[in-house]
């Protein structure tokens, strides 16, 4: 406005669009930022010198870009760094432990594992969240995940609303060391990254062996 230059009016609105995305939602401001970098070029560009293409160091030019194609190839990680990355950071045991027992689902899960497990395990079984929080706050669904992992008086309520028969989550969280002690759940797999337990019934008795079904309910 200062510039008094002129914009399109599509363009207004996209960088309204973009700014009113970014004050509501963190992740949008990604999207801002490209928007805006438009925006700024054009205001700053009155004040660049024009481009001269005598001035213009072409080899120069094509000896940054090949270094920087080689940089981009010799520093991309391997296969096998990415499996370990994955190992270290994903619960890629307790994900080989449901595709063996598929009869687990309902999951409840940790909602910075969503994401894996979608790519892991979809479509045979859904996650209850993944990082897309605004997906699931205008539902209820957010609120009531927080409710469950923070523990609280409706914690066990909200796990019989959704079904939830078990809950693939970290070993120190609150829920893991609530479930630990309440009668009716089974910690059926344990490592360093994660762990999972089941609501015990009938079906799950019959799954998972006879030494959980002898237990009291």
């Amino acid at each position: 406005l200062v510039a008094k230059m002129e914009y399109r009016l599509e363009e207004v609105g996209l960088l309204l669009i973009a700014v009113y995305g970014a004050c509501i939602h963190t992740r949008l401001i990604v999207f801002f930022a490209m928007i805006a970098a438009g925006v700024l070029a054009q205001v700053f560009g009155r004040y660049a010198p024009r481009f001269d293409p005598a001035k213009d160091k072409i080899f120069l030019n094509a000896a940054l870009m090949a270094l920087i194609a080689f940089g981009c190839v010799k520093l991309f990680p391997s296969r096998p760094t990415l499996e370990k990355v994955v190992r270290h950071g994903f619960p890629s045991g307790a994900v080989e432990y449901i595709r063996q027992h598929p009869s687990v689902g309902p999951v409840f899960n940790d909602e910075f594992w969503g994401g894996y497990l979608i790519k892991e395990l979809a479509p045979r079984q859904k996650v209850f969240i993944d990082g897309r929080a605004d997906l699931y706050e205008s539902a209820g669904v957010l609120s009531d995940y927080l409710s469950i992992m923070t523990i609280n008086q409706n914690t066990r309520f909200l796990l019989r609303k959704y079904h939830v028969r078990s809950c693939l989550i970290q070993p120190d969280s609150p829920l893991a060391t609530l479930l630990a002690q309440l009668p009716g759940w089974d910690r059926v797999y344990s490592d360093g990254m994660s762990v999972i337990f089941v609501r015990r019934t009938k079906a799950t008795a019959d799954s998972f062996g006879k030494g959980t079904a002898s237990r009291k309910t």
